[in-house]
């Protein structure tokens, strides 16, 4: 058992307890977030895939409650741009899992949840990038943040990302977390693969 593995059954039990629920999420986001990093990138396909054809100049995220993913994708895609979008329900000051981004992102809150707003806001931030090959991570935020992002990334030639799990036994019901290290990078969409005469 490597010490990951160690970290993770110590993070399961932690987390299962009301009592611990504050330590168990220091814990994650000091012990466990780095090793899974490191442990995500050396079995990561896709992010590998992108950085080798061409890397990414833009990476846009929406952060939901779980920041996680977005820390995740942006180390497997290792953007030179990142703009993370998020609701004013979200606090994004002083989070432990955000302090392990490494790619100075740029935050915009979106001024309410409708779907011009979102749409608008982005394209926005997507003028004032510089282009050139663009993904959108739709894996966190409200489901209507999500469907918003992904019309919008499609408009605008993003490839589409979204961290999915490895296997339906990933998922621990008892804490209603997937177990980490089981995370993978997902190519939902690409404009260069999927390209809409091909379904035609």
């Amino acid at each position: 058992m490597t010490q990951l593995d160690q970290h993770i059954e110590q993070w399961i039990q932690d987390t299962g307890n009301p009592a611990k629920h504050d330590e168990a999420k220091k814990f994650y986001a000091e012990k466990i977030m780095p090793q899974l990093l490191e442990h995500l990138k050396d079995i990561d396909i896709v992010g590998k895939q992108l950085r080798e054809n061409g890397g990414v100049d833009t990476l846009f995220s929406v952060l939901g409650m779980t920041p996680a993913p977005i820390v995740i994708t942006q180390h497997l895609l290792q953007p030179k741009n990142h703009v993370i979008f998020y609701d004013k329900n979200i606090k994004v000051k002083d989070d432990k899992i955000l302090a392990h981004l490494d790619s100075n992102p740029t935050y915009v809150m979106f001024e309410d949840e409708s779907f011009g707003t979102i749409y608008e806001t982005m394209k926005e931030m997507l003028i004032v990038s510089e282009g050139g090959n663009m993904v959108i991570d739709i894996t966190g935020g409200k489901k209507s943040m999500t469907a918003a992002a992904a019309i919008f990334a499609k408009d605008f030639d993003f490839n589409i990302v979204y961290v999915d799990m490895s296997s339906p036994g990933s998922y621990i019901p008892a804490i209603h977390q997937t177990r980490p290290g089981s995370e993978r990078l997902n190519l939902v969409y690409s404009p260069l693969r999927d390209l809409p005469e091909l379904f035609h």
